[in-house]
């Protein structure tokens, strides 16, 4: 019985020790993400041609891209239906999509094509908290085959004149939060902004050369948050795994 009682004080030393790692990795995973999500703010608030003080030339959104809102499921519309997932402000995060929650809606199969986003199309929220308001990330065909939402803005760049990384750059940045607060329709905590004030938003107008020049260190920026981000989760999700196991006993 002694013996028992030993190996199960022994068991509950080593998942104690465990969890006394697992916070500390968790928390150097924690400072990392945040150092890189710092360092990847201060290179929109700060860096050419995002900063507030940067005098150049700018051009409405609507120049340099095409802006859609997507669609608003509502039984009235007629003809053949078929059924698809949609992406709704649920799915854009900030810097990046999650589709894996995206649900089925039905759709008149004519009116598919006019809201299915395209690769490269950057996906933003046209309402919501306040804080969400313009949040979202590029679109990559995380779904083969779906549609979004009428909340939710497409943004399809034209080639010759901006880059997709660029326009979501600007839209993160302190200079783009600023515009979706200032145009933003209030009520209590939500928030929207309409189709016309976002194509109307003002975009640096910088030459795709140095469009380009810049995105690529914004890229490298983003990927590292990622990366961080990552393991900031999943030495969370282990953390929790522990500590259940030794709730358990």
């Amino acid at each position: 019985w002694s013996s028992d009682v030993c190996s199960s004080d022994l068991e509950q030393i080593s998942i104690l020790l465990a969890l006394e790692a697992a916070l500390k990795t968790s928390q150097t995973a924690f400072d990392v993400a945040s150092a890189a999500a710092t360092q990847e703010q201060s290179l929109l608030a700060t860096t050419f041609p995002m900063a507030r003080n940067d005098e150049r030339p700018t051009v409405p959104l609507h120049k340099v891209s095409r802006v859609r809102l997507g669609y608003k499921v509502s039984p009235v519309h007629k003809g053949d239906r078929v059924s698809k997932k949609i992406i709704t402000v649920a799915q854009l995060q900030d810097g990046r999509i999650d589709a894996s929650s995206a649900k089925e809606v039905t759709i008149p199969s004519a009116m598919v094509e006019r809201y299915r986003p395209t690769p490269g199309d950057l996906l933003i929220t046209e309402g919501g908290n306040l804080d969400q308001l313009g949040r979202g990330s590029i679109w990559q065909g995380e779904l083969e085959d779906c549609i979004f939402q009428n909340h939710v803005f497409s943004v399809s760049p034209s080639p010759e004149k901006a880059r997709a990384e660029y326009l979501e750059g600007l839209m993160r940045s302190p200079r783009g939060r600023e515009f979706f607060l200032r145009y933003a329709k209030r009520t209590s905590n939500l928030a929207s902004i309409d189709q016309g004030k976002v194509q109307s938003m003002p975009v640096p107008d910088v030459t795709i050369r140095d469009q380009s020049e810049w995105t690529e260190t914004y890229r490298e920026m983003k990927a590292a948050c990622a990366v961080t981000q990552k393991r900031a989760t999943e030495a969370s999700m282990f953390l929790g795994q522990l500590a259940s196991q030794l709730l358990r006993g």
